[in-house]
């Protein structure tokens, strides 16, 4: 899975385990992105990747093209989630 894949190489060293930093473990992060709370979780994830702030400055970087895709692969899952959900609840006849 590319997204884990991601996380495994840039993340986990230091969002994982007992004393995860920034109080944020990636092994709290679902990869189910049908419930609400877990998609929102993963938009966190997606404001620090966009903004630059994660991975930090002084850590080892991904290339531009990783972000990128990792970004579009948590965006594409995100998006199809929803959708679901749309269609799960079915339309509402206005009378």
């Amino acid at each position: 899975d590319l997204i884990q894949t991601f996380f495994s190489r840039h993340c986990r060293s230091c969002h994982a385990g007992l004393m995860p930093k920034g109080d944020f473990s990636l092994d709290s992060l679902k990869p189910d992105f049908a419930e609400v709370s877990t998609r929102e979780q993963w938009s966190k994830v997606l404001e620090q990747l966009r903004a630059g702030t994660m991975p930090p400055p002084d850590k080892p970087r991904p290339s531009s093209q990783e972000i990128a895709t990792a970004v579009d692969a948590i965006i594409q899952r995100m998006a199809a989630a929803e959708s679901a959900a749309i269609a799960a609840r079915g339309r509402t006849v206005l009378r």
